[in-house]
């Protein structure tokens, strides 16, 4: 990827700006912006922006992409159609009442069904009304720790790692340079060498989500000329990670060709700082839905208007 032009600088400028001030509302923060034109000959994003992209955390629910383009690419790709949409292919009735994950899943709930096809759990793990942990669990059962890790290392992307925990995994640190890779992996599932109709399901899949620019941006659901697949991650604070973390990476297809890939990961000490990182990453989505040109909606306008003051200077005087 290559680096930023000049006149993108405006629009980088802002983001910038909004990053300098959610961290002295002591936000740990990283973040990855990359453009791919519709004129590009390779077809490859180049980054426009980054912050801290080496910054290690835990990606908490993104790494469910991750999980969701290793079972295109590598796992699933010698099963036919019938065999992906089989509502017995994955069956996990010797479970016992403490193997289940809690969470907002279909099948993280006590009276789920115990068996599931491998694209009912695909959807249910990547949908961001969901985001099954069960659904995760199960998945990274099916693919192993160990091929997954080496599959994305031999992607370049090294932090994005599971290890084995008993019947369970844990996810370790990964920095956003490493969720941008992930994210560059989506455009090149249209080859023959991946599963097809998963790989049209983890687009139709992350149509679910809303993130940042789908909040500040209603009408996206309602045009066929933009597109925007996106993942976001939510963690409270614990014992071994004291923050709130709040995560929002996708991709936005725009009418024009032009594509937007980001990553933004934060962790914010106190609520406070949550509220803090929250509002930045709201303003840099409606920021790149305006560059991506989309007709803004009321509630993105009034975003707009209000990143407007926080990048030029005028609240930050109100609020010293």
């Amino acid at each position: 990827m290559q680096k930023a032009a000049e006149y993108e600088r405006p629009m980088t400028g802002r983001i910038e700006t909004l990053l300098h001030n959610a961290e002295r509302s002591g936000v740990r923060a990283a973040m990855v912006v990359a453009k791919r034109d519709a004129n590009d000959p390779d077809g490859n994003y180049r980054v426009v922006l980054q912050h801290g992209s080496d910054v290690r955390m835990h990606p908490a629910s993104t790494i469910k992409v991750a999980i969701a383009l290793y079972l295109a690419e590598a796992k699933l790709v010698e099963l036919t159609s019938q065999q992906l949409t089989d509502e017995q292919a994955v069956d996990w009735h010797d479970f016992r009442d403490e193997d289940f994950v809690p969470g907002g899943g279909i099948f993280d709930q006590p009276d789920a069904p115990r068996s599931a096809s491998y694209m009912r759990l695909i959807q249910d793990m990547l949908c961001d009304s969901r985001s099954g942990n069960m659904a995760a669990k199960l998945l990274v059962g099916r693919a192993g720790t160990e091929a997954f890790n080496e599959f994305w290392a031999n992607k370049g992307a090294e932090t994005i790692r599971l290890n084995a925990k008993g019947d369970w995994y844990e996810i370790e640190r990964a920095s956003a340079a490493d969720l941008m890779k992930v994210l560059e992996e989506i455009p090149k599932l249209d080859n023959e060498q991946v599963s097809q109709q998963v790989a049209s399901y983890i687009h139709l899949f992350m149509l679910c989500g809303s993130g940042s620019i789908g909040t500040v941006s209603g009408a996206l659901e309602r045009t066929s000329r933009m597109q925007l697949l996106t993942k976001t991650g939510k963690l409270p604070p614990d014992d071994e990670d004291p923050y709130h973390s709040r995560h929002d990476i996708g991709i936005l297809d725009s009418s024009d060709g032009t594509s937007y890939a980001y990553v933004m990961m934060t962790q914010a000490p106190t609520l406070s700082g949550l509220i803090a990182a929250q509002e930045m990453i709201d303003g840099v989505g409606a920021l790149l839905a305006h560059e991506a040109g989309l007709q803004t909606p009321s509630r993105t306008r009034r975003l707009l208007a209000v990143t407007a003051l926080r990048t030029s200077g005028v609240m930050k005087r109100f609020k010293s």
